[in-house]
């Protein structure tokens, strides 16, 4: 009979675990935590390494899913901890370990596991696209080169890139006689951001062709004559003359840049000064403060960059302002919370971003989250406030001073915790009613 009993509870503890799985299946990760933790405090045996491991799997969905919460993300993470600690045999355990790391700016976690990995020594072309991430995101350039060109071999996301016949340029040759060709890749801010070395480019090469994305080339095609630029859709590789290729984000690292000298500046991007012109008579033909506001982008799926409408409405209370959106892809509705001002929607009707470069060049300031516009604002020089999330993405290695270290004239604002965007937001809006003063003091400056 006491075994009987002992069964049935056994079996009982089961449920919660079944339970936990089901609710995972289901999408709802509040009851697959609960069960789980249920099934683990009745456990009569020892808890094993797998075991800790799923409970990390949970409230990381928990957190990445549902809360936000740092202290779910806190506790996947010491599950994680706890299933490599059991058994410092599996790769798995302490990539996971790596991954809680990273999404609580955990640095020194996260060296701990990936020390851990190499040990290991079972990485896969995707470990070292993310232990490249690590690197770069706590400023070690050397980590980044030598691991970043994974991102081509990758099993899941693999960058998507062109074969090329040609050998590939890394620095180490001399292209004083050749013409090298840089082909894009990623998004369009990359392409924006990568620009900016064309002038360290052209010291070294005798030729340089830019293959860039079609809707690109006509804000790029006429900025500097010793750069050829090309769109993508005319470009036929078997046939165009070239002696050595790039993919155009291994150029800091052809280029042997470090933290001191990553900086690309600003204002590299020219706008026809009669488009601006066209524009400032069409669009801007007021003497109020004029902002541009993005904050939404196609951002691959990280949707944390991306910002709620409404939390701009700090912009509505002030006095003598226009409002520019230009985030194309904003959706109806999105600007019916602004009641004092009404915010300028035009560039839904735009069809390339020389257009877009022509608007933000018109504007006073520009607010943005981290999406092509902040690049796109920072190449042309333009005062821009980026607004970042707590756990923000890996190449702003440094956003503790006043500038991104890539562009000089962007200027960072990072949420106090996750999501609470109005921390970043009203520090930008307080800087804005500084440049209004200024203004107002002395008529004659331009910002």
């Amino acid at each position: 009979m006491v075994n009987n009993r002992k069964n049935k509870a056994l079996s009982d503890n089961e449920v919660y675990k079944f339970l936990a799985g089901f609710y995972d299946q289901q999408g709802n990760n509040y009851l697959s935590v609960e069960n789980f933790e249920k099934y683990l405090n009745n456990k009569k045996d020892k808890i094993t390494p797998e075991e800790y491991n799923l409970l990390g799997c949970y409230y990381n969905k928990l957190y990445s899913d549902n809360t936000h919460d740092i202290s779910d993300a806190q506790k996947s993470l010491e599950n994680f901890i706890k299933a490599s600690d059991g058994d410092l045999s599996i790769r798995a355990y302490a990539k996971n370990a790596t991954i809680m790391a990273s999404k609580l700016n955990d640095k020194e976690t996260g060296r701990k596991f990936w020390d851990r990995m190499f040990v290991i020594n079972e990485l896969t072309n995707d470990d070292k696209y993310d232990y490249a991430a690590y690197c770069l995101r706590y400023g070690d350039f050397d980590g980044w080169y030598k691991y970043f060109d994974s991102r081509f071999y990758k099993e899941h996301n693999k960058m998507p890139f062109p074969q090329i016949s040609k050998p590939q340029w890394k620095g180490d040759i001399d292209i004083s006689n050749s013409t090298l060709l840089v082909y894009f890749e990623q998004g369009f801010g990359d392409t924006f951001l990568m620009y900016g070395y064309m002038q360290r480019l052209k010291k070294l090469a005798k030729r340089i062709i830019f293959v860039v994305q079609n809707s690109v080339y006509p804000l790029l095609k006429d900025n500097d004559s010793y750069v050829e630029i090309l769109p993508e859709s005319d470009v036929d590789l078997n046939n165009l003359e070239f002696d050595y290729y790039i993919p155009s984000m291994n150029l800091p690292a052809a280029l042997h840049l470090t933290k001191d000298n990553i900086c690309v500046g600003g204002g590299y991007i020219k706008v026809r000064e009669e488009l601006v012109k066209e524009f400032r008579e069409k669009y801007c033909n007021n003497d109020k403060f004029k902002t541009g506001i993005s904050f939404v982008g196609n951002n691959s799926g990280n949707k944390t960059r991306n910002i709620p409408s409404d939390e701009f409405l700090p912009l509505d209370d002030l006095d003598n302002v226009e409002i520019y959106s230009l985030s194309i892809d904003a959706k109806d509705g999105d600007f019916e919370c602004f009641k004092k001002h009404k915010v300028v929607d035009v560039i839904k009707s735009f069809e390339n971003f020389e257009q877009t470069a022509a608007l933000i060049q018109n504007m006073d300031v520009v607010l943005t989250s981290d999406n092509c516009i902040l690049n796109l604002s920072g190449a042309l020089g333009k005062k821009t406030f980026a607004l970042f999330n707590w756990n923000y993405e890996f190449r702003w290695f440094d956003l503790k001073g006043d500038d991104v270290v890539w562009y000089d004239c962007v200027k960072p604002f990072v949420n106090d915790k996750t999501d609470n965007w109005s921390s970043s937001i009203t520090l930008a809006v307080n800087e804005i009613k500084k440049m209004q003063s200024k203004i107002v003091q002395a008529p004659d400056i331009l910002f």
